[in-house]
């Protein structure tokens, strides 16, 4: 029985079949090309999706300390282990990485800062494309002058990104 205006509902205990005539105990097979332009959840249960975009992410870290060089300049964090690189081209020991696709992409770091001394300093990190800073990425910390401390910044964000575009992490420190 229909629960509501505008269903279609099919109930086939053997599958139901699409330009097929055999599901082959599917609940639901489709023979040919399927197009969707969306879905809901968070596409686990999707299989034999080609990578397209969905194959275009990036996984990287450095485990190296980066020194404050020019107190509040921005300075290009080089990442030297890229653990998962699709759809994006990088140079191991360099910063920038260049995107192959354009698209909406979910940029996501997490990054620590410390001090070598009981110096106070504010640390600034921020993802740039081409150069310029992208909104809504800067993360920002005060290091406290009377401790040595170790602090967490990090950002989450969503940005468009097209072909050929460059993508750098920065940082800044006061000193």
């Amino acid at each position: 029985a229909s629960t509501g205006t505008n269903q279609f509902l099919i109930r086939a205990m053997g599958g139901v079949g699409i330009n097929t005539n055999d599901p082959g105990g599917a609940a639901l097979a489709v023979a040919g090309t399927v197009r969707a332009t969306s879905f809901q959840g968070d596409g686990s249960g999707l299989v034999n999706v080609s990578a397209g975009v969905l194959g275009n992410d990036v996984f990287a870290y450095t485990t190296a300390s980066q020194t404050v060089i020019s107190p509040n300049v921005f300075q290009d964090v080089p990442f030297s282990t890229d653990a998962r690189l699709g759809g994006w081209g990088h140079a191991a020991g360099t910063a920038p990485y260049t995107c192959n696709q354009n698209g909406l992409y979910l940029i996501q770091y997490q990054a620590q800062a410390t001090t070598t001394t009981a110096a106070g300093t504010n640390v600034s990190v921020r993802a740039v494309l081409n150069g310029v800073e992208i909104p809504g990425s800067q993360s920002s910390v005060i290091l406290s002058a009377t401790s040595i401390e170790l602090m967490s910044l990090g950002r989450s964000f969503i940005a468009n990104v097209n072909a050929a575009d460059v993508l750098t992490l920065q940082f800044a420190g006061s000193s």
